[in-house]
């Protein structure tokens, strides 16, 4: 991943250019707060730097655990709390 860019042609009906603008000091404090894993609830950052920290050898061993699951099991049912916590 490279670059993000983020269309703003439609925010100007929610909020005017002065606010979007006083916002731009308190976005950079969050970032660096992301980044630097200095932030509130920054034990939970894992999914950061995904896909960009994902070696070939995780990949491979999720691949060599998921055919192995499919060769002893009909069905795998996975309980977890949800994606809005990751």
């Amino acid at each position: 991943m490279s670059n993000l860019s983020l269309n703003c042609e439609n925010l100007n009906s929610f909020l005017t250019e002065q606010e979007v603008n006083s916002l731009q000091g308190q976005v950079g404090l969050c970032h660096d707060q992301l980044e630097e894993g200095s932030g509130e609830g920054s034990d939970y950052l894992g999914w950061l730097h995904l896909p960009s920290r994902f070696s070939d050898s995780l990949a491979a061993e999720i691949e060599s655990t998921a055919s192995s699951i499919r060769d002893c099991c009909e069905a795998f049912i996975v309980v977890g709390i949800g994606g809005s916590y990751l």
